[in-house]
This record gives structure tokens, sequence and C-alpha cells, in this order.
């Protein structure tokens, strides 16, 4: 329960959220069967109940199924749904913003798209430099 203490965000979006984000990773693929509610309130020391409210936001949006006696699995859908959502997410949090305060600067989108390869290529880079110095790491 330590680890939601600092967000703003109810706990039980916080587990939807990381049972989520295990689905786009392929932590859980589809037809996989996702952790009980009994299992998610041990791992994360959650009630039972904010953990059964995770595993029903997601059941409600389509991305995992209930089966009676079974357990909870994956849809066939939930990957392209949560894309979708993540997308809009997105847009609505970053790109629009950062298109509304490029025009206010002035700034093409040419320039902004330039910009954005730019640090594309110093994010791959320091990304390839941590990869590579953990492999040296572990040899």
């Amino acid at each position: 329960m330590e680890a939601f203490a600092e967000s703003s965000e109810p706990i039980f979006i916080a587990v939807s959220r990381i049972i989520a984000n295990g689905i786009l990773n392929g932590t859980y693929p589809v037809g996989s069967q996702v952790p009980s509610t009994t299992e998610l309130a041990a791992f994360f020391k959650i009630n039972p109940i904010t953990a059964g409210r995770a595993l029903t936001e997601l059941t409600e949006r389509g991305i995992l199924e209930k089966r009676r006696g079974v357990g909870t699995f994956v849809t066939q859908q939930a990957d392209e749904l949560l894309r979708g959502e993540r997308i809009e997410e997105l847009n609505k949090m970053l790109i629009d913003p950062l298109l509304q305060d490029s025009r206010l600067l002035g700034i093409s989108l040419e320039e902004l798209i330039a910009t954005i390869r730019e640090r594309d290529a110093i994010v791959r880079s320091e990304h390839t430099a941590i990869l590579t110095h953990e492999r040296k790491s572990n040899d």
C-alpha cells in the first residue's frame, strides 16, 4: 500500500493501470489469466474489495472477462482497446498542449517534428547506453 501513498489517483485505478501495462508489454497475453482478487490484494497489500474493483473496472471496459469459478482472463480485443485509450490519453495530456504551446511560441509544425526527431535520437542513444552498461555489469 505504501507504493500508492504518493499517488493522487485511487488505488483501484493504479492497480488496473498496472495490469493494463502488463497486457500491453506482453506479461499477460490474450487469453491468459490475470492474478485473482486475493492474489492482487496480497501482492499489493490492499483490501480485497479494492483489488476486485480494479478487475471489475477492466472487465467493464472489455479488457478482461470473468469466467465464473475459473478466473479472470485477457480478452481478444484488450490490446487494441488499451492502445486506443492510451493514444487518446497521450493526445489529450501531451500532444494537444504541445501543439497549443508551440503555436503560442511561433514554432512551426515542421520545426516541432524536427525537434521531436532530435529528442528521439537522444533518448534512444541514452537507452542504448544504459542497456550496454547493464550488459557489461552482468558479465
